[in-house]
């Protein structure tokens, strides 16, 4: 939820052209917000591009549980791959 503070805080800013900088905030973060529509920013928030570390293993961690039903968390990430 501290996404959509900044963002809005960024808009007020910009919008009421008072040309105030916002500290702690990468220019180039508030460049991207501005050039965003209200719904693209939205979804965005919604659905953030995120890569899991199991997404590439997801497949052989299920079929770890199912193998051995009682294996605890930390046996399952001793057997991932190191990457």
């Amino acid at each position: 939820m501290r996404e959509w503070v900044v963002i809005h805080k960024i808009e007020a800013l910009y919008g009421e052209g008072r040309g105030m900088s916002i500290k702690g905030i990468s220019r180039n973060t508030v460049r991207k917000y501005l050039r965003m529509e209200g719904a693209e920013v939205a979804e965005m928030l919604d659905n953030p591009p995120r890569r899991k570390v199991v997404d590439d293993c997801e497949e052989y961690i299920w079929h770890l549980f199912e193998e051995y039903p009682g294996l605890s968390a930390v046996k399952v990430r001793d057997r991932l791959p190191k990457k």
